[in-house]
């Protein structure tokens, strides 16, 4: 649907920029990328197998959750935030079977998973456990989807 592609470019516009001026350009990159594998890992467990989905919510979600997990980083102040999420939990449940829970779930909490990966690194090495932590990440999904298609087959 139309309105569902520009609330997802209406939230990367206001998520994106702060979230980028964070965790930097290629970090950014690789957290809102790797929410949306997350997200699509979460469709392949979580959906019917015959269910087809299109989007990058589950990536937006992702941004969500990073965002919050940077928040209670830096003990910022999070209530709008946990608000907006809350309120878009609520409308992805309750809006009917268009919209993938599964995904934004998995965006969501892939999300603030890998945040605590970058923000909660270790000082020594920080640059090295942030990109081995992510490929990790992307493994453990990537070999989850692979058993599923294997299991579905």
């Amino acid at each position: 649907a139309v309105w569902h592609i520009a609330f997802n470019m209406m939230a990367l516009y206001f998520l994106g920029p702060q979230l980028e001026m964070v965790l930097g350009r290629a970090r950014f990159l690789a957290i809102y990328l790797l929410s949306g594998l997350a997200a699509s890992t979460a469709v392949m467990w979580l959906s019917n197998q015959h269910t087809q989905t299109l989007g990058a919510s589950g990536a937006i979600f992702g941004l969500m959750g990073a965002l919050l997990v940077v928040g209670l980083k830096i003990r910022a102040n999070v209530q709008q935030l946990v608000f907006w999420i809350g309120l878009n939990v609520v409308f992805t449940v309750t809006a009917g079977s268009y919209i993938s829970w599964q995904g934004h779930f998995g965006g969501l909490v892939g999300g603030g998973l890998l945040a605590g990966l970058v923000v909660y690194a270790p000082r020594q090495g920080r640059a090295v456990f942030q990109w081995t932590a992510m490929g990790l990440f992307a493994v453990a999904c990537l070999v989850l989807v692979a058993v599923r298609v294997a299991a579905l087959s």
